[in-house]
């Protein structure tokens, strides 16, 4: 079985060793996944990229909203 190159959507004998021209969607795709690991650097680890290794985002709660007034 062919090992998938990075960017094989609807190509199925697309080859690591196989190059194709990236197209605007590819550049579009590639931006959304750099904004992704820049909120969540945990990603960095499941995409198998190097750096920010140790650092998560922040999942803790925003603050209250409306908090009642101590009279």
């Amino acid at each position: 079985m062919p090992r998938v190159g990075r960017s094989s959507v609807g190509s199925e004998h697309t080859t690591n060793d196989q190059k194709r021209e990236p197209t605007p969607v590819d550049t579009i795709a590639e931006e959304w996944v750099d904004t992704q690991l820049e909120l969540y650097p945990e990603f960095h680890v499941w995409l198998g990229r190097p750096g920010r290794e140790g650092e998560y985002a922040d999942y803790s709660p925003p603050p209250a909203r409306s908090t009642p007034s101590a009279r």
